[in-house]
């Protein structure tokens, strides 16, 4: 049991490497390998809604969102936010930063409230 976890996380974070790996026309037909994967996270929008599979390409080829042709593409979340979230830093501290401004603005009103009442 735990070998399987252990290649299935293995699996898991292969998908999310910036390269190119393939299993095959063979096996690429039942299983989502790094390359499918990657169209997933596509910001070309003839890739939108396709690969959605974890690890079992058996409901993309049911539903016809299964797309496996190697092609160059950029993967993101598109022009609008390009750059805002293009470093790590970005990635996982802006949302927290973000999080303190709105808890800090939300404790000014209250305090500012509290204070109407006081009076």
């Amino acid at each position: 049991m735990h070998a399987l976890l252990w290649v299935s996380n293995l699996i898991g974070n292969l998908r999310h490497l910036p390269v190119w790996l393939s299993y095959g026309p063979a096996a690429g037909r039942w299983l989502i390998s790094p390359a499918h994967h990657q169209l997933h996270h596509s910001c070309e929008p003839r890739h939108l809604g396709c690969n959605r599979g974890f690890e079992l390409a058996v409901w993309d080829r049911l539903y016809g969102t299964l797309y496996v042709p190697p092609e160059t593409f950029r993967m993101g979340l598109g022009d609008a936010t390009d750059g805002q979230w293009n470093t790590l830093a970005r990635l996982y501290l802006w949302p927290l930063a973000g999080a303190a401004r709105r808890v800090g603005a939300g404790a000014r009103q209250l305090l500012a409230n509290l204070a109407k009442i006081s009076r």
